[in-house]
């Protein structure tokens, strides 16, 4: 059967009723609220809707979107919704017992009913002021109270006491964002949390199992890195306060942004080790080059216990990967050195999690004549990571040694860095790569640089010079204060990159047409991704500025959909 807008309200109800015990009267007196759903309102979708349409240069987006509603099945019954107001839906829960209720605003409560009588049938009085309505076959119930507030819910007695306000029990949700579910995970009974635990479990069970030619050593391992995990999700899960995600559209700003915000309960492990994400100084945040297409900066302290449990989680890999070196039928000496290698490797991500921090800055540049990658990483001691790099590179030239005249070792030093550089002509890469030459030049440069506790990768056109100017600026800007983690994506040079080196004639289209309408945009064509500290927690924040809205908006257009004449 189809469903009214009010009747598509309730499906969550009705989906959750068969899993989550009816309340019985009285009961809501000690329940405490589990999941809240807030949306701003009708009126602000459509406002919304119509900013997209102004952006994209589709200003009939709005009418579209609002033409295809009211034409829909649940159409009729809009004419009874006020549009100014927001709609929310709650979860209770007590010792044995879920109360659930819903709302949206009308202004005629009556005429939306008598609208949608087609399509669910016509209401039947169950006492009280209550009314009960039938969508696919299960019952919800329906009481409007003053203020013009339609409350439903799965029983009657779920609207016994429902607030006179009922936005006060969104908690400020609906101001905040356009849609958004908060999830109060501490109220969450113990009951449902090992109900949510159990697929995990069982999945781990399966993936437990002996794999053939394992060892006893690389099973016992790979057992306990498992059984961390699972602890530490358990602890997660028990020690969790609240959950929010939210999406929300800033008209003034011309920005669309979706956050999650996470926080711990006070005085627990999940808190101490949420707070190791925090602001802090960084030594590459020269590493942020204005013109690149993509950066990163990110910095975060790392606890002992998650020291122990990486290395844990490294331990099998570390076995497997030998065992697979010893399946490939190497002579003696040869695989005692492949060993080495990769031990050595391992112990390098061993040095790198006990220096206590995590450090990074990166910059990918997608110029159409510059193609030029630089990044920086601390590492703590460096001596290991050069003797891996050396030893690697003295390997590579024993096994091809036309190598030789293509890597050199120590071939620049800078602000106490040295550098190895490989650099390999582009003119046999041209047949497979044909951009690759106006990319990169004549060859391809990789540029390896150790410092005193910090390791540098840098690649492309102009790559040593690029990672020197990205030293020096690092070091200009030394005790720089960051955010855990900044990633900006700049649309317009991707986009037109993606046309550059793209084979397919339709993809290189859609990217040119893109890179045309980001260009309009001026400087407001990023996505960026931000993780903020807050009070026992962390936000997470992905925001897209105008000129992705314009694509996002211009999506039915250039696919050939409904607007794509005008």
């Amino acid at each position: 059967m189809k469903k009214t807008v009010l009747s598509a309200l309730a499906v969550v109800a009705l989906l959750l009723a068969p899993k989550l015990a009816p309340a019985q009267e009285g009961a809501a007196a000690d329940s405490k609220t589990l999941v809240t759903v807030a949306f701003s309102g009708y009126g602000e979708l459509l406002a919304d809707i119509e900013f997209i349409g102004a952006v994209s240069g589709n200003p009939q987006l709005k009418e579209m979107v609002e033409g295809a509603l009211q034409q829909s099945p649940a159409g009729p019954a809009l004419a009874g919704l006020d549009t100014t107001r927001p709609w929310g839906f709650v979860v209770q829960g007590g010792a044995d017992e879920f109360p659930m209720f819903g709302f949206i605003p009308v202004t005629d409560l009556g005429k939306m009913l008598s609208a949608a009588e087609p399509m669910i049938g016509k209401p039947t009085l169950a006492g009280d002021g209550v009314l009960e309505i039938v969508a696919d076959d299960q019952s919800f119930y329906l009481k409007e109270k003053e203020g013009g507030w339609a409350f439903f819910a799965r029983t009657p007695d779920a609207l016994a006491d429902t607030p006179a306000d009922p936005t006060q029990a969104l908690g400020g949700l609906h101001e905040r964002y356009d849609l958004a579910v908060q999830v109060n995970v501490a109220n969450v009974p113990p009951m449902l949390r090992q109900m949510a635990m159990a697929p995990i479990q069982m999945g781990m069970q399966v993936g437990m199992r002996r794999l053939p030619d394992e060892t006893d050593e690389q099973y016992a391992l790979r057992q306990k890195a498992a059984q961390q995990g699972m602890q530490q999700f358990q602890q997660m899960l028990d020690e969790l306060d609240t959950l929010i995600v939210g999406f929300s559209i800033d008209r003034t700003a011309s920005t669309a942004s979706l956050e999650y915000e996470i926080t711990a309960l006070e005085g627990t492990k999940a808190a101490e080790q949420m707070a190791q994400t925090t602001e802090g100084p960084s030594d590459f945040a020269g590493f942020v080059l204005p013109e690149a297409a993509v950066t990163l900066n990110a910095v975060s302290k790392i606890s002992q216990s998650d020291v122990d449990r990486a290395k844990t989680s490294l331990a099998p890999i570390r076995g497997n990967a030998v065992k697979e070196l010893q399946k490939q039928g190497l002579a003696g000496a040869e695989l005692q050195r492949a060993e080495k290698l990769v031990n050595d490797l391992f112990a390098v991500l061993d040095t790198m999690l006990e220096s206590g921090k995590v450090d990074v800055g990166l910059s990918l540049v997608l110029d159409p004549d510059a193609l030029t990658y630089v990044s920086g990483m601390k590492v703590g001691d460096t001596t290991r990571l050069d003797s891996l790099v050396k030893e690697l590179t003295n390997q590579l030239i024993r096994e091809q040694p036309d190598l030789a005249g293509v890597i050199k070792l120590d071939a620049a030093e800078h602000e106490g860095v040295r550098f190895h550089v490989v650099s390999v002509p582009t003119a046999g890469m041209a047949a497979d790569l044909p951009n690759l030459p106006q990319l990169v030049g004549p060859s391809l440069d990789v540029v390896v640089g150790i410092g005193a506790e910090n390791a540098y990768l840098a690649a492309g056109r102009n790559a040593l010079d690029t990672l020197k100017q990205a030293i020096d600026q690092s070091k200009a800007q030394a005790g720089q204060t960051v955010l855990p983690v900044r990633l900006t994506l700049s649309a317009t040079p991707i986009a037109k990159f993606a046309a550059l080196v793209a084979r397919d004639e339709q993809v290189k289209g859609i990217a040119t047409m893109v890179g045309h309408m980001l260009e309009q945009a001026g400087e407001k064509d990023h996505l960026t991704m931000t993780s903020t500290p807050i009070p026992r927690g962390v936000k997470v924040r992905v925001e897209l500025e105008e000129g992705l809205l314009k694509v996002i908006g211009s999506a039915p257009m250039m696919m050939g959909g409904p607007g794509a004449e005008r």
